[in-house]
């Protein structure tokens, strides 16, 4: 599934599993794999949305190019907070 081709490109980013709120969601239109991701953090506080759109026949590789844009926009680091706050 989409979804789980980003999370496991998150996940590999920064060996660790995923505390918090992650979604993906995987759409096609016109021919084209549209993937939308979205990381919140507990409550809801900071959320950070990406949308990357690729080939049907290369999902994975459109999952890791949403991973790296959430990265980017700083899912990582939500991510590990969310982690910390859960302990």
């Amino acid at each position: 599934a989409p979804g789980s081709n980003r999370r496991t490109a998150v996940s590999e980013s920064d060996g660790r599993g995923m505390p918090g709120s992650v979604c993906s969601i995987g759409a096609v239109r016109d021919g084209t794999l549209n993937l939308h991701g979205i990381v919140a953090s507990p409550g809801g506080r900071e959320i950070l949305r990406a949308e990357v759109a690729g080939a049907l026949s290369a999902p994975e590789e459109a999952g890791n190019r949403l991973a790296h844009e959430m990265m980017g926009l700083g899912a990582t680091s939500l991510i590990q907070k969310a982690g910390r706050d859960d302990r």
